[in-house]
């Protein structure tokens, strides 16, 4: 089994120091894509895809986490 390290930056496909303008429209636009509504890949792939990008986002958005992983 190995062990991943969560990198918000590399769940939402951005660089490190990405400013929060950018951040918010890659979530958006992620978040769109794997919606299970507009996806028709099977339901609980979409909903982990998603699950992940909320918790990316609020890492780094939410509680000053952005400056901590800058």
């Amino acid at each position: 089994m190995q062990i991943e390290i969560f990198d918000p930056f590399n769940i939402l496909g951005l660089e490190p120091g990405a400013a929060e303008s950018e951040i918010k429209k890659k979530y958006r636009r992620l978040s769109i894509q794997y919606h299970p509504d507009k996806n028709p890949d099977p339901g609980w792939r979409c909903f982990s895809c998603l699950f992940f990008f909320i918790v990316a986002m609020q890492t780094l958005m939410f509680a000053g986490m952005l400056d901590s992983y800058n």
